[in-house]
């Protein structure tokens, strides 16, 4: 059996035992269960820089893919606010609204990046330059 863990996966399965704890049954195991997976991903899931970088792990938490993927970070952030409503522990809220901003920046960093690739791309088309895809990749 594969033990590798998916961080998004954690995140997701953080959020939902938390939001049945708070909203079909205050069963003390749903609770346990979030807390595992928002403190693995706490202690196990950010590299040096504080940034939440790794993609996948070990069960044991060993980082195997490095790469930033938003949806593991968004996961996670919606996985620290429902469980703070259910432990009570108002320093996750905290935690998810910080995690959210940084969500917010990198998407909008993003979208300008992107939008300035489109712009190069469409400026080379208009000048009828041979290789116009070329010279988006290479002037990016």
């Amino acid at each position: 059996m594969d033990t590798t863990k998916s961080v998004w996966f954690q995140g997701r399965f953080g959020f939902i035992c938390a939001f049945a704890y708070n909203n079909i049954a205050q069963k003390e195991e749903w609770l346990a269960a979030s807390k595992s997976c928002v403190e693995f991903i706490e202690k196990h899931c950010f590299d040096t820089d504080g940034r939440m970088s790794f993609r996948e792990v070990t069960a044991e938490g060993k980082p195997l893919r490095k790469r930033r993927y938003v949806f593991s970070e968004c996961f996670y952030a919606t996985a620290m606010s429902e469980y703070s409503i259910a432990s009570g522990d108002k320093t996750y809220a905290q935690k998810a609204l910080n995690l959210f901003k940084d969500i917010l920046a990198f998407c909008r960093t993003l979208l300008v990046f992107c939008t300035q690739i489109l712009r190069r791309c469409r400026d080379a088309r208009t000048l009828n330059h041979h290789d116009s895809h070329q010279h988006c990749i290479t002037n990016s």
